[in-house]
């Protein structure tokens, strides 16, 4: 297990949508700082929000990008705010609504144009969350949308992630596909080690293998499907942090 991950938390204040002040005390935790000057937000929604750190003195603050998450959350003055360090520059985040409560956002995770449709989710209950009853033309044209509405975000409202229904045969035959469109877009064209991380700060190293017809997750698959219990049904959504690093959050199966 990891050590106990920094937290810091604020208060949202009048102008917090220009630029967040990062407590002083709490930079100490962020060793790449001098080598990397753009951090990675994961947002309630599942997704991966690019915004630029600057120094002002002594001071460090999220700007470039932190006003466009801001509008995507819909913050207002007086919600609490919870970040959590991961490592590696990636920040989680819980937002506390003025009732005191955690706040509730639909997740909606982005999916790419080329992926298989026998992995995407079937329609279920209307009341699943949005993203399983929408097809994969009306997440483009939502991506579009929303880059044309804040052409500052595009970096931050790129496809960032995929998604994968267990079958039995990745469990039998001990490996995961790839979709060969998020491998060409991230540039994962040979054969290297890959950690998944998950919302407790558990990692695994899996061996990611390109082939002619597909791409897989192999060796280290099988130790990180038993390691989460995976069934046939469950589903996992794979989000790209860097070449060497996804965040994986597993949907269970609901059993009516």
């Amino acid at each position: 297990m990891n050590a106990a991950r920094p937290q810091f938390f604020k208060v949202l204040l009048p102008g917090f949508s220009d630029k967040l002040l990062i407590p002083c005390e709490f930079t100490k935790h962020l060793a790449n700082l001098d080598h990397c000057r753009t951090a990675t937000i994961l947002s309630p929604m599942g997704k991966f929000w690019h915004v630029d750190l600057k120094c002002n003195g002594s001071n460090l603050y999220f700007t470039t990008g932190w006003k466009a998450f801001t509008q995507a959350h819909d913050f207002i003055v007086g919600l609490f705010l919870v970040f959590r360090y991961e490592g590696n520059m990636v920040f989680t985040i819980k937002v506390f609504d003025l009732n005191g409560c955690l706040k509730e956002y639909n997740y909606y995770p982005i999916r790419y144009p080329d992926q298989n449709t026998d992995n995407v989710p079937k329609k279920h209950d209307k009341k699943e969350d949005a993203t399983e009853n929408d097809t994969i033309e009306e997440v483009k044209q939502g991506m579009l949308s929303e880059i044309s509405q804040h052409p500052s975000s595009k970096k931050s409202k790129q496809p960032s992630e995929f998604h994968k229904t267990i079958k039995p045969y990745n469990l039998n035959y001990r490996k995961m596909c790839v979709p060969r469109g998020f491998c060409a877009y991230h540039d994962l064209t040979a054969k290297q080690k890959i950690t998944l991380k998950d919302s407790e700060g558990r990692s695994w190293v899996i061996e990611f293998c390109p082939g002619l017809k597909e791409n897989y997750f192999r060796n280290g698959w099988e130790q990180f499907s038993k390691a989460n219990n995976l069934k046939p049904g469950d589903r996992c959504n794979f989000q790209f942090v860097s070449k060497s690093e996804m965040f994986v959050k597993i949907i269970k199966l609901r059993k009516h």
